[in-house]
């Protein structure tokens, strides 16, 4: 097994699972922020 292509690999995901995690972030606060802002109807 080739460490340096493990590596790489592994950095590729890391970015990838970071991008998505934003994604969702974002997502949730904005229905976070409607949830709120309908609740104070």
């Amino acid at each position: 097994m080739d460490l340096s292509k493990v590596d790489k690999q592994y950095k590729e995901n890391l970015a990838q699972a970071q991008e998505e995690n934003e994604i969702l972030t974002k997502l949730v606060g904005k229905v976070t922020i409607k949830m709120n802002g309908s609740k104070k109807n």
